[in-house]
């Protein structure tokens, strides 16, 4: 007898079950962002851990874009246990413990009329004029707004969002629901604690896992590493020689997805084909071709997809058909079909208020980078800034200035928010008998009472990139395991733990923050030297509109801002009737809509991955030496003085700042051996092979965007290793080089070349960036400014448009930012 158990660590079990509570049956919700003008995220962070939060943040992003003379935007509530990037985001956000999460939907659903909700509590601390602004906009906007929640709340606060959307019209209009694309979601856990169990009894005598690493991240309770002693013979088809593989007989190697055949559904069940870029490296066998041999075959995966789809199309046309599909890389007419959303008959009243918790709470998530360890043994993601936190490299334990300073960390290590050392405090959390000690991370913003915790670090057995060596001492794992802190048993114990006992200790911990440098406070800047500027919706409608006509000129007095005294060294070029730039040269410019930066770092691993840059390891990062082209500056509302905080509620603001391609470039004087240099097309290059290291150049740039290569870090001998690291179009550096953005410089020539084939100018959209490409919000826009008709041109003639620092030191950037606009409700707070 056999038995098939499915288990995702980072589970949306929760999801699930509140469908079967609303619904009778699971299923999953399809959210329709482009239709909503109204947004309600009840502790969710839709854009980065959901599936479809790709498309769910290009939608949302889409209704807040301003370009194009749109004077509408969407408007967006956050109320959230922890800052997220929809909070930061948002219009208002307010914070409230996970454990409240229950109350507020509650009250909100009262509010608005939901049959059977009852009137509740509001939670404490909750401004009223926000839960009646809320009420009052969601009733104005039925059927165009959309309330939604968090993989971690549970399956009562979803059932009851489900009711709440159902009350207002919104499904079929702003979301749909449908089948589940992973069946069997809301019992996973459940299912693995049966087999667990099992295992444990003896009564499996041999088990075969796919692809899955239980003994790392199954529940602490289940101690499913005992139990797998337990089963006389198992196997495990894996990737990476995992903690799981080294307790079995049999390790079989995985192939990676991109060298194997296979299929697959996206969130709404729309089917694709996987085909591999390349044959396999190693002699492996895919997951497809491992249980396909379980099961007595032995075919290759290109005959098991073929074979089940042939089964699907039948035979006729099939050979066409299948080409088809592998030439448009999706499955047309796939997606799952909506289904009626109709709440069961006394469904509210039935559901029970939450219990307000006095201690500690412990919410429980996936990692932004690694997720739920999987992704533990790739360098590039450990050493990516998390959204927000910018921390690379570990985990911690998040909480707010106050509840750091009731537990006992001394607040004025943390107006920094990291000590300059990176020595943080560290705290012992214990969750029903299982402890776990953790350094401790101020995140300004957060709830007070609640620590979160993300999941996928504390790895024994991750691979080479977590043995780095670090001050010469070796360290194994990174950061600290969550999972020997969560449970399998009890009443929503997955993702939120109440009554955590959570004590200071003795101890500290070094950890890397990518931006204790860069730290800065909106209200510590001078208004003549405003790093980040913002309008109101109404104050931007009234701003003087620009004429259509005046050209994005680089010598134009407008472009370099208010003050008539700064002029430039550079002859002006030629220019039409109108204005506009005659020349032959291409000049080339960017624009980043600060409306549309959501921080998300998409930008920045692209723009790694693109351009053959380095990662340093968790000590250089430390040192200041990260060697990332874009950084994404995040800022607080506030002083930073310690009489200042906490601030419960700070603004969040987020700025992406890379090279600044300046035509007055402060870098290009001070270079002794002319290795940064500028461009007829207006580009600050940098020729690596005359670079001697001085850094006279960084230390001149206002903008702190430059890279110095303190180690020979592109020192690989290993030939997959160059394969996969390596971009053969650009150039690898070296110990003792100076690098930066070069507005992918190889585009811009594979561009010129196509170009030249067939006697035309390059045309506006044939030359993208790899950060624009990465953009799910397009916040980022690329192009030839001397064309008038391209998308960049008529970005730089938006009223919003601002260059950053210019008017302070003349440097006449080519990348250039439009203002951020927000939609706040006036009468919030009334």
């Amino acid at each position: 007898l056999a038995r098939w158990v499915q288990y995702d660590a980072a589970t949306r079990r929760n999801h699930a079950n509140g469908a079967v509570l609303a619904f009778g049956e699971p299923r999953d919700t399809v959210y329709k962002f482009l239709e909503a003008k109204v947004l309600v995220s009840v502790d969710s962070d839709v854009m980065m851990e959901a599936p479809g939060s790709v498309s769910y943040q290009k939608d949302i992003m889409a209704g807040r874009d301003l370009g194009g003379g749109a004077t509408e935007m969407n408007r967006v509530y956050a109320v959230e246990s922890a800052p997220t990037t929809i909070g930061a985001i948002a219009d208002h956000r307010v914070p409230l413990r996970a454990s409240e999460m229950m109350n507020f939907v509650s009250a909100l659903a009262n509010k608005i009329g939901v049959p059977g909700a009852a009137t509740s509590i509001v939670p404490e601390g909750f401004d009223p004029s926000i839960l009646d602004a809320i009420a009052k906009e969601l009733m104005a906007n039925r059927g165009t707004s959309a309330v939604f929640g968090g993989d971690h709340l549970s399956g009562d606060v979803h059932a009851l969002i489900h009711a709440i959307n159902a009350h207002l019209g919104n499904f079929g209009k702003t979301m749909v629901t449908i089948d589940p694309v992973i069946p069997d979601a809301g019992s996973q856990t459940a299912d693995l604690a049966s087999l667990a169990a099992d295992m444990a009894a003896g009564q499996v005598t041999m088990l075969f896992i796919a692809g899955g690493n239980p003994v790392y991240d199954a529940p602490a309770d289940l101690d499913f590493a005992n139990a797998l002693a337990q089963v006389p013979f198992k196997a495990q088809c894996s990737s990476h020689d995992d903690e799981t593989g080294a307790q079995c007989d049999w390790q079989l190697p995985a192939s990676h997805f991109l060298e194997a055949w296979g299929d697959g559904r996206a969130f709404d069940g729309t089917a694709s084909i996987q085909q591999p870029t390349i044959l396999p490296l190693y002699d492996c066998k895919s997951e497809h071709e491992f249980v396909d041999a379980l099961i007595g075959n032995a075919r290759e995966g290109m005959q098991i997809v073929q074979d089940y789809w042939r089964s699907v199309w039948g035979e006729d046309g099939f050979d066409e058909r299948w080409h088809a599909v592998l030439s448009s890389g999706v499955i047309d007419g796939t997606a799952f079909a909506p289904k009626d959303a109709v709440v069961k008959d006394g469904l509210v009243g039935a559901l029970p208020l939450g219990e307000r918790a006095d201690g500690l709470e412990v919410v429980f998530k996936p990692d932004p980078t690694i997720y739920d360890g999987r992704f533990a043994n790739n360098g590039w993601l450990q050493e990516l800034p998390k959204p927000l936190s910018n921390l690379t490299w570990d985990n911690a334990a998040y909480m707010s200035h106050e509840t750091a300073k009731k537990i006992g960390v001394k607040p004025s290590k943390y107006l920094g928010f990291i000590p300059a050392d990176g020595a943080a405090d560290m705290v012992t959390v214990t969750i029903d008998g299982r402890t776990v000690e953790l350094p401790v991370y101020v995140q300004h913003g957060m709830a007070d009472g609640v620590v979160v915790v993300h999941m996928g670090y504390g790895r024994t057995r991750g691979g080479k990139v977590l043995l780095e060596l670090e001050e010469g001492k070796a360290y194994e794992g990174g950061g600290f395991s969550a999972y020997k802190l969560i449970r399998a048993a009890g009443t929503n114990p997955y993702m939120v733990v109440n009554g955590a006992n959570v004590q200071h200790t003795d101890n500290h911990y070094p950890l890397a923050n990518s931006q204790f440098h860069n730290t800065i406070d909106t209200t510590q800047i001078d208004s003549d030297r405003e790093i980040l500027h913002e309008y109101t919706l109404a104050a931007f409608i009234d701003l003087k509109d620009p004429e259509d006509k005046k050209p994005p000129s680089l010598y134009d007095d407008d472009m370099i801002g208010s003050n008539p005294v700064l002029g430039t060294v550079f002859p002006q070029s030629a220019t039409d009737e109108n204005g506009w730039n005659t020349d032959k040269n291409y000049q080339w410019a960017m624009t980043i809509d600060l409306s549309l930066c959501t921080g998300c770092n998409a930008c920045v691993i692209a723009c790694q991955s693109e351009n053959n840059i380095p990662t340093v390891g968790k000590y250089q990062v430390q040192r200041g030496r990260e060697m990332h082209w874009i950084r994404i500056d995040r800022y607080y509302q506030g002083t930073g003085a310690e009489s200042d905080w906490p601030v419960q509620n700070p603004k969040i603001r987020l700025q992406p700042v890379a090279c600044m391609q300046c035509e007055n470039a402060p870098c290009e004087p001070v270079c002794p051996v002319a290795a940064t240099t500028h461009s007829k097309e207006g580009i600050n290059q940098m020729v690596y092979n005359r670079c001697v290291g001085t850094r006279y150049c960084s230390n001149n740039c206002p903008y702190k965007v430059r890279r110095f290569n303190f180690l020979n870090y592109a020192n690989h001998n290993d030939v997959p290793v160059k394969m996969l690291l390596n971009n053969p179009d650009v150039t690898v550096r070296g110990r003792g080089v100076m690098e930066k953005c070069t507005y992918c410089i190889q585009r811009i020539n594979r561009a010129r070349i196509t170009a030249k084939k067939r006697g035309k100018r390059i045309q506006d959209g044939e030359v993208r960036t790899a950060c624009q490409d990465a953009c799910p919000s397009e916040a980022i826009v690329f192009g030839d400014m001397t064309d008038a008709t391209s998308k960049v041109a008529r970005m730089l003639r938006d009223r919003r448009r601002y260059k950053l620092l210019n008017e302070e030191v003349n440097t006449r950037p080519r990348t250039t930012y439009l203002a951020r606009v927000t939609n706040e409700n006036p009468e919030v707070g009334a």
